[in-house]
């Protein structure tokens, strides 16, 4: 399972995401270059501005979380998320999909 954390700040919450299901690939993208280096095998961050797009190729997501999603009012391209996009409003141990 892939999980990505757009704008992850700190990347408190990948980190904790990562310890907890280390299965999972958990990927933190934020424009701000703030996370610490020592991070769990299954974390990593990336760069990247979402007002410009991600990286992700579209369906390639499982699960993604955002404390904050802007408007409507972001350019076409952006972001690539999964289809359909539903935003993350239950905790990870709700989910039936196995992690």
């Amino acid at each position: 399972m892939i999980l990505v954390d757009i704008g992850t700040g700190s990347g408190l919450w990948a980190i904790q995401v990562a310890e907890e299901y280390p299965q999972t690939k958990v990927i933190g993208t934020d424009i701000s270059p703030v996370q610490p280096n020592e991070v769990p095998a299954n974390c990593q961050f990336q760069i990247e501005n979402l007002l410009e797009g991600l990286s992700f190729d579209t369906g390639s997501v499982d699960f993604v979380h955002s404390r904050f999603f802007p408007d409507t009012s972001m350019p076409p391209n952006a972001p690539l998320l999964p289809s359909p996009f539903v935003p993350s409003v239950l905790c990870l141990s709700q989910l039936d999909y196995p992690l």
